[in-house]
């Protein structure tokens, strides 16, 4: 029989082995970041009328949306369809769709026609569900990193301007970080404004994205707390 000593330190191993896995698994689970092929969109309405499509679109962008429209036959009959953005998940045409409920129900997810004249395509990426205990760690011009506690165990996530990353420990972090803030002042491509994330383009057209807060951004890709859960975006020219 072993000591009891020896048991309590097996016990106290055993207990951070399943703290660290616990940990593990439930940031893995809490964070996304899956890439689809196919783009997509959201459909408002179809008219008749292309003069009613032209107008839903002009209030569409005066509210900061991404409104175009495209034509298409149903039957015998030619109709205009209002739609609104290009997204490069479904994920990020989900959210938007569910915005757009209160000017239509009928707002849903569509896959994108290529070649629609929208002004970019946008990337939606969850990083994780915020926890009890979570702050920023620190902020470079090109990555922010939260530290944050999970089941008593803490951990770094990153976003790199690409992908959210975890990291376990500090050793764990990219060897590159030179600063505890960030040393460049990037363009002002992401602004809080009214409770909501704006997109500015270069020619200064400015778009919704999403409601939240921007904590971090570099020239095409930004990190937004919308609630309880951290997002990142990412913004490419058509």
């Amino acid at each position: 029989m072993l000591p009891s000593s020896t048991l309590r330190k097996t016990r106290i191993l055993k207990r951070a082995g399943r703290n660290a896995a616990r940990l593990s698994m439930l940031l893995l689970f809490l964070m996304t970041g899956n890439v689809f092929a196919e783009q997509w969109s959201v459909q408002t309405i179809a008219f008749r009328d292309y003069r009613d499509a032209t107008q839903l679109v002009g209030t569409l962008r005066n509210q900061g949306y991404d409104a175009y429209t495209e034509f298409v036959m149903i039957g015998d009959q030619q109709y205009a369809r209002v739609r609104v953005g290009c997204f490069i998940n479904r994920d990020g045409a989900e959210y938007i769709a569910q915005q757009l409920k209160t000017i239509t129900a009928e707002a849903q997810a569509v896959p994108y026609t290529a070649g629609a004249d929208t002004s970019f395509c946008v990337e939606r990426l969850l990083g994780f569900h915020i926890p009890n205990t979570w702050q920023i760690y620190k902020q470079t011009a090109t990555m922010i990193i939260f530290e944050v506690e999970v089941a008593s165990q803490t951990a770094y996530v990153y976003f790199n301007g690409q992908r959210w990353r975890i990291a376990q420990t500090l050793q764990d972090l990219p060897s590159n970080l030179t600063s505890n803030v960030q040393t460049s002042t990037p363009a002002p491509s992401f602004i809080s404004k009214d409770n909501a994330v704006h997109f500015v383009t270069p020619a200064l057209e400015s778009f919704v994205l999403c409601e939240g807060t921007v904590l971090w951004h570099d020239d095409d890709s930004a990190v937004v707390q919308e609630g309880d859960a951290l997002v990142a975006y990412r913004v490419a020219s058509q």
